[in-house]
């Protein structure tokens, strides 16, 4: 999923049309099992989905679709390991001070 993190959660959808030439975007791409339970994220540099690529590449993963909106108006693909005959070792979970 791409997603802005600097939007505050809210009840409806928010959307900013971001162009690469936004010197202030810092997007995050993260990475959500089939249960949708969160698994991996990293730092998106541009509002691209060549970049959002990039980014899914670092967590070694890639798309298996094309991006698309879901019901919550977010950009979403489904993913598979970029090694497919390569054990799938997820990162370990953080820890919140909350």
């Amino acid at each position: 999923m791409q997603q802005d993190p600097a939007i505050p959660v809210v009840d409806w959808p928010v959307f900013h049309s971001w162009s690469p030439a936004d010197g202030d975007f810092d997007g995050t791409v993260f990475l959500f099992d089939q249960d949708g339970l969160p698994v991996a994220e990293t730092r998106w540099n541009l509002p691209t989905d060549v970049a959002a690529d990039e980014a899914l590449e670092r967590l070694e993963w890639v798309r298996a679709e094309s991006w698309h909106i879901d019901d919550r108006g977010r950009r979403v693909a489904a993913v598979v390991p970029l090694e497919p005959n390569r054990p799938v070792v997820l990162p370990a979970q953080g820890t919140s001070g909350r």
